[in-house]
């Protein structure tokens, strides 16, 4: 079967950010096991769609819905794609979590829950042999005007995919400069976290459950960006790259052994990694600057978001990463259910003991179907979101 995926435009977007690593992930377990597949990325026009899909003319088209921003594109997409007389499939996070509305919109034949790498290989052995798609675990779909679940698929095994093939796309488009580098592009060694955060996705997507590829996966794949296109610098998507400092190790050894001398960002939780040992061996391997989530400095509010971390472990963790000359980045939120004034307060007083961080703020925007976005419903603060349109206009 040969397979379009369309990678959307978010709306005002005036460039790429990060690579569409989770379709280059299946695009690159399809190609292995005998299909062809390919990505096409910010098709914002009518004449772009056709034009992307009259050149590779594909048997079915895939798109990548990560968030309520790529909804409006990936609409436009569909639509171009049905009078094509193309099945479409939605896949990512935000399809996962809406699949009943997305089917109902008219556009979209099938949703792809969850991870889709095993998923679209045996949606697209099933194309090739005309057996039923109602037997492919891990969709939902509509039959005789029902829609027909078929299953949930476990987690995967990330060491049974493939490296990334990085000639699905055009790395040079996603470049920018960061610390310490001028050229770092964003890749990824792991799926999900171990937290439980009540404003996240990932309890529901990815059962906070941690799962991390083949090290030497990732050692290769950062080999090639570097000797083909002078990748100087990367930026860790993973939602949490290390669960514990056995994984960090692990991950720093290999980059020194294979003398992969470049700098590079990740996201971690405070608490996971205490030695400033270990800290000095993260600068070692090239780490430059890592981003805590921390939120709230109000213990209520931590508890209520499930995200508990003692001000003596911040300011610990914080400053063994100064010490060590990585650069801390610490994010906060505002806005939290019931936040008074005296709780900000509390945050405010925080963040002035963080004085060697950089300091990131930001009012809450409660994502669709996380346990905090269903609790304002309950207590009425918010209204349900009923159609894509409505999830198509929620803002940062």
């Amino acid at each position: 079967m040969r397979v379009l995926f369309f990678y959307p435009k978010i709306e005002k977007s005036f460039r790429l950010v990060s690579p569409p690593l989770g379709i280059m992930s299946i695009c690159s377990y399809l190609n292995e096991n005998g299909h062809t597949a390919a990505i096409s990325t910010r098709s914002s026009s009518k004449s772009s769609i056709k034009k992307a899909i009259k050149d590779f003319s594909p048997d079915m088209i895939g798109v990548s819905v990560i968030s309520f921003k790529y909804i409006k594109n990936a609409l436009l997409i569909s639509a171009t794609s049905k009078k094509l007389d193309l099945p479409v499939v939605w896949g990512g996070v935000m399809a996962s979590i809406i699949p009943e509305l997305v089917l109902n919109s008219g556009y979209v034949d099938m949703v792809s829950m969850r991870e889709g790498e095993m998923t679209w290989l045996d949606l697209a052995n099933a194309f090739d042999k005309k057996l039923p798609f109602e037997n492919v675990i891990g969709l939902m779909l509509k039959t005789n005007g029902k829609i027909v679940d078929t299953g949930k698929r476990e987690n995967i095994d990330l060491s049974v995919l493939p490296r990334l093939d990085w000639t699905l796309i055009n790395p040079d488009k996603y470049v920018e400069a960061n610390f310490g580098c001028k050229k770092s592009i964003h890749i990824y060694w792991s799926k999900g976290c171990v937290g439980r955060c009540s404003f996240c996705y990932n309890k529901g997507f990815h059962c906070s459950e941690r799962r991390q590829r083949p090290v030497e996966y990732l050692i290769d794949e950062m080999k090639y960006l570097i000797d083909n296109f002078g990748i100087d610098g990367f930026e860790f998507t993973d939602d949490l790259l290390f669960a514990n400092t056995e994984q960090m190790r692990e991950l720093c050894f290999a980059l020194i052994e294979n003398n992969i001398h470049v700098c590079w960002t990740a996201y971690e939780r405070i608490g996971i990694i205490n030695d400033q040992e270990d800290y000095d061996l993260l600068y070692r391997a090239g780490c430059r600057c890592l981003m805590f989530g921390i939120e709230t400095g109000q213990r209520q509010i931590q508890q209520n978001i499930h995200k508990v971390i003692s001000e003596e472990k911040i300011l610990k963790n914080i400053e063994s990463c100064v010490n060590a000359g990585i650069i801390p980045l610490t994010a906060f939120m505002a806005g939290f259910p019931n936040e008074t004034e005296k709780d900000l307060k509390e945050t405010l007083k925080l963040i002035f003991k963080l004085d060697k961080s950089i300091v990131c703020m930001s009012l809450l925007t409660p994502e669709p179907c996380t346990e905090l976005f269903d609790h304002l419903i309950d207590i009425g603060k918010m209204q349900p979101l009923e159609t894509l349109e409505q999830y198509s206009k929620v803002t940062w």
